[in-house]
């Protein structure tokens, strides 16, 4: 029954598809832009109106964009995909490994399972050949040929009739082919697939066992990766490469009600545009183009990309309306994508209110958006070197630092070079001057990255005075705008991986000692590999900062980002595919979070407190935080906790305090105020509180106060001081230490003074 319903539904779609590719606009504009992508088509998903087509019709390899076909057999195969359960066997992974291909990673896995919609998951986002070729292997009964003869039943089913099918993957060669009107209709029927929309608009998946993810390669839904790839309404699907196909990429777009598909086959990918992706730049260019054209649009923009907001604080974003091609007056809609990390009002005012990342939307009546990425508790940052620049053209060009600046990114790590220990010389980055000069001219916050080499300790020290060297040589008008520290680059060099603990560490601060006696701040820089490798505890006793490589793991705010499980890195990295239009390459752009001082973040001090000496005095003590602060604040509070406090402002040297202002009998609680040092924002003061510690002053060894009469009778002690004198001795009876009475005023006048001596002597 579930065969025949297929065929039925097949017939209807076919039916309809067979029209769809001649259903073109009439009087249509043409684009004004050029393409670099042999083969293209947009079409309304919900009309089958075709608003630009360019050799649609003409038969291409297809590469990867295969795996939509593999998905539609398996969904109509297999009837339960989450609860299915495949377990990996070696023969398909063998099948495709060594070819080039592009992995899911179940080559880790062989014997365990997974369910098939795992498995779905890695051949849809990573373009996994070896999980196309294990759902091949497990729905054609241990014969892959048998159900590549499944997806081209179904492309004749759907009216394909300039496709052909070789393999489930798209690895194969120019007999495994279709055309840009054919991968339409392949693309409409898949949508109405359980899962799969779901599974195309993932930016990343964690297969279960796993402990990072595997990641989508279409870069156009990308928001933090994506760079000059990502297109804001873009909602899937499938990436395709092979050097005979060129780069292909089947995306959906949607804008308010309108629902677009666009087919790109044969985009340009060679040297010389420095392997740019055209497939993904020509389709959202051609993607915006006709929502321009061919619908309702209001023109919606930010000023800035990125906006670092403390927690706490608030930030207004405005958002600019430009043309419209609609008589009705523009009405922005204000939303975030994450309410626990920040709101904001309808006037676009955002207020941070936790650790994390947000997206604030500003979107018109007509669909049109504009969003803007804001960081809450940290600051943004990219990694540059002269291999980065601006490829959109498909020439490059210099960063662009004007642009950076406006895109909100508040800092720069900036590559100055290494030592060629071939030829025993310094080599500078071919951009170095450039690019300092550039983020400087723009007040952008700039630190320095020299690329480790050095196999041991001497060679890391000469590595480090060349680096003072070429400072002073090629920059010393920018010296003071270091207004970061400079990173020791061990994550390139994967030599470094395999020394032990020792001999990084030693490499590690023989570079950071010659920084340091220069007057700058150093970092090390390096990921999970290298620092499992290294005493970051004798790096951080050495003030070495750390930045970790936390690629290809995704940052989760809810918990702390850590070092070995224990130390928290002073920056870390957490992409290597991000970049800014018109500042960066897409795929050789490194993202970089730096943490503000932010009390949700930093560990407070630990606080000790007690009585001096039985004295009215109360000693403070706390440890030195992990990170720059400026000082303390030492604060007190009596009886209820509410009623703070500060006792004074100390330097940052010093880690103890003696509060006199006491009194016998009262409890005092302190805490610890440790001023955190924001790199980037000198103004942005942020006090981390620590523990509290209550102390209660008791007097029990008070000096008797008074005179000894010529009979020897004590005549001028208190009553209260014999009390606490007498707690706790247990050589005497209440009666007999207080053998006489007190008079009016409270003072005894005939207690023995032996007793009294005896009773200090205990006491003491």
């Amino acid at each position: 029954m579930k065969r025949l319903m297929s065929v039925i539904t097949a017939v209807a779609v076919f039916m309809s598809l067979t029209v769809c590719v001649f259903a073109t606009a009439e009087n249509k504009p043409v684009p004004d832009f050029k393409l670099n992508t042999e083969s293209m088509l947009v079409a309304n998903l919900d009309t089958d109106e075709v608003y630009f087509s360019q050799n649609s019709d003409v038969k291409r390899v297809m590469a990867s964009t295969t795996k939509i076909m593999t998905y539609i057999v398996i969904a109509e195969t297999v009837d339960d995909l989450e609860n299915t359960m495949i377990t990996i066997e070696q023969k398909p992974i063998d099948d495709v490994s060594g070819q080039g291909a592009s992995m899911a990673g179940f080559q880790n896995h062989i014997g365990e399972s997974y369910s098939v919609l795992d498995v779905l998951y890695g051949m849809m986002l990573p373009s996994g050949c070896d999980a196309a070729e294990i759902l091949a292997y497990y729905a054609g009964g241990g014969d892959v040929m048998k159900f590549v003869d499944m997806m081209n039943a179904k492309a004749d089913e759907l009216g394909c009739e300039n496709t052909h099918f070789n393999d489930p993957h798209g690895l194969s060669d120019e007999n495994h082919y279709t055309t840009a009107e054919d991968l339409y209709k392949i693309t409409k029927y898949v949508l109405k697939m359980p899962y799969f929309t779901e599974i195309v608009n993932e930016e990343f998946y964690t297969l279960p066992g796993d402990t990072y993810p595997i990641v989508n390669t279409n870069y156009l839904i990308d928001d933090i990766s994506g760079g000059l790839y990502y297109y804001r309404y873009a909602t899937g699907i499938k990436t395709g490469y092979t050097s005979l196909a060129g780069r292909c990429l089947v995306s959906t777009a949607k804008k308010g009600d309108t629902n677009l598909c666009c087919i790109a086959l044969g985009g340009k990918y060679d040297e010389e545009t420095n392997y740019v992706n055209f497939a993904m730049l020509d389709s959202a260019k051609i993607l915006d183009w006709t929502f321009a054209n061919f619908t309702g649009t209001i023109e919606v923009s930010f000023d800035t990309m990125y906006k670092s907001v403390q927690v706490g604080d608030k930030a207004h974003l405005t958002a600019n309306i430009g043309k419209s091609n609609v008589n009705e007056k523009p009405e922005i809609k204000w939303s975030s994508s994450d309410t626990s990390v920040a709101e904001v009002d309808q006037n676009g005012v955002v207020t941070a209110k936790s650790l994390g990342k947000t997206v604030i939307k500003a979107e018109a009546q007509t669909g049109d958006f504009a969003v803007c990425n804001v960081s809450c508790g940290f600051y943004n940052g990219i990694d540059v070197s002269s291999r980065l620049g601006d490829f959109v053209d498909g020439v490059k060009n210099p960063i662009d630092w004007t642009k950076v600046k406006q895109s909100g990114i508040d800092f720069a790590i900036i590559r100055a070079g290494w030592f060629d220990w071939a030829q025993n010389s310094f080599q500078n980055d071919a951009s170095f001057v450039e690019n300092v000069k550039g983020a400087v001219e723009n007040d952008i916050n700039i630190g320095l990255k020299f690329v480790a080499y050095a196999d041991n300790a001497d060679e890391a020290k000469q590595e480090a005075q060349n680096l003072i060297k070429a400072i002073d040589e090629f920059i010393p008008e920018y010296k003071d705008k270091l207004t970061l520290s400079i990173s020791y680059d061990m994550a390139t060099y994967s030599h470094y991986s395999e020394l032990n603990k020792d001999e990084n560490t030693a490499i590690a601060l023989a570079f950071n000692e010659v920084i340091r006696e220069n007057g700058y701040d150093c970092y090390c820089f390096a990921g999970k590999a290298v620092y499992k490798n290294m005493d970051i505890e004798a790096l951080k006793n050495e003030n070495m900062g750390i930045w970790y490589s936390y690629r290809p793991y995704i940052p989760d705010f809810d918990e702390s980002i850590t070092v070995n499980g224990e130390y928290v890195p002073d920056i870390w990295q957490y992409t290597g595919t991000g970049g800014i239009p018109g500042a960066s390459e897409n795929m050789f752009s490194y993202q970089d979070i730096i943490y503000m001082a932010n009390a949700n973040k930093l560990d407070p001090p630990t606080v000790e407190a007690k009585q001096v000496d039985n004295e009215k005095a109360v000693e403070v003590k706390w440890n030195m935080p992990e990170y720059a602060i400026s000082g303390y604040s030492v604060y007190r509070s009596q009886g209820d906790s509410s009623n703070i406090e500060k006792l004074i402002d100390l330097d940052v040297d010093e880690l103890s305090y003696t509060d006199t202002d006491v009194e016998f009998n009262v409890s005092y609680t302190y805490y610890i105020g440790a001023k955190a040092i924001d790199l980037l924002d000198r103004e942005c003061a942020v006090e981390v509180k620590g523990n509290s510690e209550t102390v209660t002053l008791v007097n029990e060894q008070s000096e008797l106060i008074g005179d000894i009469n010529k009979d020897g009778i004590l005549t001028t002690v208190d009553v209260g001081i014999i009390n606490s004198l007498a707690k706790g001795v247990e050589d005497y009876t209440q009666e007999e230490l207080l053998i006489a009475d007190a008079n009016k005023d409270g003072i005894i006048t005939t207690v023995d003074v032996g007793i009294i001596n005896s009773i200090v002597k205990s006491a003491a």
